[in-house]
């Protein structure tokens, strides 16, 4: 497998291509959208990238990267605007996403399917508690929530586990 790079921390558009066969890093089309802070989640040929902020706002759109074309695409609104969100693919159409930071909320707690068929976000089952910027893996059944930051901005070790078949933490 190749390891997919883009956007960045701090207002970045650039978009690279790792492949640890050849040790070797190719740039690729820029993204239309320079920011960073953003979750992403791979499925299908495709790169999904959820919540970009943009030096004081965030951007408001789902962005898709298609790796065989070296093309990017505007997906749909976002639901509710967040960065550092957390997405993992589910199966061959849902992305999970859950959790991030808003302006009103530090870490939120709401959770939505992204289905890469018809376009649009399905809301689903809440985290137990409101996190940002933890990890999600795909773990056969189960998506596994690792850590995290809590809404009073204290880092946290618990694991939450979603799962796939009932939608359900």
């Amino acid at each position: 497998g190749r390891l997919f790079v883009a956007l960045g921390q701090y207002n970045r558009n650039d978009t690279w291509i790792f492949d640890p066969n050849d040790d070797t890093w190719a740039r690729m089309s820029d993204s239309p959208v320079a920011g960073g802070f953003s979750a992403s989640a791979y499925l299908n040929g495709k790169v999904y990238v959820f919540g970009i902020a943009q030096g004081s706002g965030f951007y408001d759109r789902t962005l898709i990267y298609d790796v065989q074309n070296d093309s990017w695409t505007t997906g749909p609104l976002l639901p509710d605007v967040r960065v550092v969100m957390s997405a993992a693919a589910m199966d061959g159409r849902f992305i999970l996403l859950a959790g991030g930071y808003n302006y009103s909320a530090y870490a939120a707690s709401t959770c939505y399917l992204y289905d890469t068929v018809d376009n649009v976000y399905i809301p689903t089952s809440s985290l137990p508690e409101g996190r940002s910027m933890g990890t999600m893996i795909r773990d056969g059944d189960r998506i596994h929530y690792f850590g995290g930051i809590d809404p009073s901005s204290v880092v946290r070790d618990e694991i939450f586990e979603f799962d796939i078949a009932s939608r359900t933490w």
